[in-house]
């Protein structure tokens, strides 16, 4: 007898998440919409991520969210390598940020974005991830995850076009930047599962969706 279907066991369900991770960051990057792209972003995300804690399964949840963060990130980064220019208008200073960033790897400055160099915005961050996440049913979280992920892409592309290689990035990806992503990431998914978890002691009834 075959097993209850269930849609976070469909790899048809990750192939879905990549696509839209794909379409949302790549349409807006060309666009050059600042605003947009991570709104939308954070939208679709919100329900792929909905979808997975409301059946109880952290593990896909979380699965669901590397999914979309490696997808947008090659995404934006690809896009960055091949139309700068374009890009450059849909992250917020985005020509500035890509030059303080070579500036960070040629003459050690300050890593731009990084706690040391701006405590408060990042624990603002945090804070926003955290309790906008338990506000807003996850989507101010996400829209805060997707920004950083959106600026993590950019950056490295901008590295790609200093060096002129692909593999750039790869030595010069700050380890902070993988820690702030993982650690958004996580807090969006336990903050999802406790808010699912309180919503079902509130009304038993409210079984997990198959």
């Amino acid at each position: 007898m075959n097993s209850k279907y269930s849609l976070t066991d469909d790899p048809l369900y990750y192939v879905t998440i990549g696509f839209f991770a794909f379409f949302t960051t790549g349409l807006s990057a060309i666009l050059g919409q600042v605003r947009f792209m991570p709104l939308l972003q954070a939208l679709c995300l919100t329900v792929f991520l909905a979808s997975a804690i409301r059946r109880g399964r952290t593990n896909h949840a979380l699965l669901a969210i590397g999914v979309w963060l490696v997808i947008q990130i090659l995404t934006i980064t690809l896009m960055t390598w091949l139309a700068a220019d374009r890009v450059d208008r849909a992250i917020a200073d985005g020509f500035l940020l890509r030059a303080t960033y070579a500036e960070w790897f040629f003459a050690g400055s300050p890593l731009p974005g990084a706690m040391s160099a701006d405590p408060g915005r990042r624990l603002f961050e945090v804070a926003g991830v955290w309790l906008g996440s338990l506000l807003s049913g996850g989507l101010i979280g996400a829209w805060f995850l997707v920004r950083a992920a959106n600026m993590a892409g950019f950056l490295a592309g901008g590295l790609i076009l200093v060096f002129d290689s692909p593999l750039a990035p790869i030595a010069a990806f700050p380890l902070w930047t993988i820690l702030r992503l993982a650690g958004y990431a996580g807090l969006l998914v336990l903050t999802g599962r406790a808010d699912a978890d309180r919503q079902l002691v509130a009304d038993p009834l409210l079984d997990p969706a198959p």
